[in-house]
């Protein structure tokens, strides 16, 4: 199944179960989707585990705006917990640079403040979708420069092949 088919997919049961949810009138509990998916989850092998993990909520907009909360920091006024981060700009601009700085210093237990700035530590999954090879002389300068042992950083990296042909 493509991933154009996944979301095409997952589009058409969150539609079912919002009408569902529509047609039948249910007192809505807040903190409570409309919808909700599944999570799969697969062994890879011995030496390395593959998680796929399929999740979505969908609120009616009313409920939703009631569901306010304090906003939480990774780092204070950059990095948001609960985001997804995405950083754009020129070519060579040190968009990578900075990226994988503030993903290894949150995911870095060794790693007291980022530039100066508040830090609070959790795992990372970084998303990568340049080549790999870059990304590990960078990760590895980074672990150079901060003098830091590879092990306490706890960040996954996701190589994304990216391609201009058709999905």
């Amino acid at each position: 199944m493509s991933n154009l088919d996944e979301a095409i997919k997952i589009f058409e049961e969150a539609t079912i179960l919002n009408n569902e949810a529509t047609t039948e009138k249910p007192e809505p509990k807040q903190d409570t989707p409309i919808g909700k998916s599944q999570q799969e989850h697969s062994q890879v092998n011995d030496s390395s585990q593959q998680i796929i993990t399929k999740e979505y909520s969908m609120y009616s907009f009313a409920d939703f705006c009631k569901q306010v909360a304090p906003v939480k920091f990774f780092i204070k006024g950059y990095v948001y917990e609960g985001a997804l981060e995405m950083m754009f700009g020129e070519s060579a601009g040190g968009k990578s640079f900075l990226a994988l700085d503030m993903a290894c210093s949150i995911a870095c237990d060794e790693i007291r403040d980022w530039h100066g700035q508040p830090l609070r530590h959790a795992p990372v999954i970084y998303f990568a979708g340049e080549g790999a090879n870059g990304l590990r002389k960078r990760c590895a300068g980074w672990v150079a420069a901060h003098d830091v042992n590879p092990e306490t950083v706890h960040l996954a990296i996701v190589v994304v092949k990216v391609t201009s042909e058709p999905i």
